[in-house]
This record gives C-alpha cells, structure tokens and sequence, in this order.
C-alpha cells in the first residue's frame, strides 16, 4: 500500500462573535476582528454570507459553502479555503486542526502557513478633519469596521504633515451614502489603532 502525507495548506479565517442583529444594524462586532479582510467584506456584498433567521439572543450567519448553505453561530470559524470557498468549522475541531503562523495579526484572524449584517458598497466620501494617534503613514487609507453599531466604510487621507504629527481627514460612508458623524475622541483613537493594524496585516505579507 502506498501512503500519502497532506499537503500543507494557506487558509484564511475569521472568529464570528456574539452580536445582535435588528435587521439595520448591529449590536456588537459580529466577527472577533478589528479589520475585516476584504473576502469577507466582499462575502456580504455578493450574498454569500448573509444574516440566517433565527429566534435567538443572537445572530446566526448563513454561509453558502461547495456543500450547500451552511449555519455559522457564535464561535464558530468562517474559513477561506485555497480556491477561495467558504464554510464554517467549529471551535475544537480548528484548534485541533490549525494552528496560527508568525504573521497573523489580531486575535480572531489567523492567516498564513497552516491557517490565518452586510458590508455596504464604497462611495466617495467627504468629512472633518482630525489628528488621528497612532502614527499610520501618509498614504490614504481604507478600511471596513464597526462603528456605531454599524459596519462602515472609513477612508483617513493626511492633509497635513510635519515633523512631529501628520493630521488626517476622516470620512464615513455606508451604502454610498457619507455620515455626517462627529467623531469622539475614542471613537478617533480606535479608527487610528485599527487602520494601524491594517497597515502591519499589509506589511505583513
């Protein structure tokens, strides 16, 4: 008999949290994850994850696997397979199964070696200017995050640059649509440490 060692592997996945959904916006982060990698945001947008009904305290994800639609509930890992498909694991099978790479970056997202409601359309935005800490770099910046209660699309762009501080613009839209919000300062702090992370996730690779 011939014998065959598995191949290793490059997944992608994603922690889904305790949230609730009122069928407009969310109460909590339904992903354990401070940015949400773009195939998940895209996920959203085409309907391959979506919102699944349920009597619940909380929400259920219903994903659209190679095996037919599939339930994904708190705990759970959405994982992004090597041709690009979709589907849940449950937690002891993936600790059992993966184990995280040097480079994954934040608890919730494991990426690299062995592993790592509905995400609105971009549009153009406007907004008030702000000094965003920590130091993200100079070039504009885009992420997808929870906000408010809301998944939102945020763009920091540097206007001004000195020696000692760079003060940055910061838009939010949703469903292409700009939120005129006035931002608090926690609010700016925590815009400010997630595009950061983005940043390193990026560099990362």
């Amino acid at each position: 008999m011939v014998r065959y060692r598995k191949k290793p592997i490059v997944i992608e996945a994603v922690q889904v949290a305790t949230a609730v959904y009122n069928g407009t916006t969310w109460n909590g982060s339904p992903f354990k994850c401070d940015v949400l990698p773009r195939w998940l945001e895209d996920a959203f947008t085409n309907g391959t994850i979506a919102v699944h009904p349920s009597d619940r305290d909380y929400a259920l994800l219903a994903i659209k696997a190679p095996e037919g639609t599939m339930v994904a509930e708190p705990g759970d890992w959405i994982i992004r397979g090597v041709k690009g498909e979709l589907y849940p694991c449950k937690p002891d099978i993936f600790e059992t199964t993966y184990a995280a790479t040097p480079n994954s970056v934040g608890s919730g997202v494991k990426t690299g070696g062995q592993v790592e409601g509905s995400k609105p359309p971009s549009g153009k935005t406007k907004g008030s200017k702000a000094r965003v800490r920590p130091y993200i770099g100079t070039r504009p910046l885009k992420v997808t995050m929870l906000l408010r209660g809301q998944l939102v699309d945020v763009k920091v762009v540097p206007l001004v640059s000195t020696t000692t501080h760079v003060n940055y613009q910061i838009t939010i839209t949703r469903a292409r649509t700009v939120l005129d919000w006035v931002l608090t300062r926690a609010e700016i702090e925590r815009i400010g440490c997630t595009i950061a992370r983005h940043t390193e996730l990026q560099t990362s690779h």
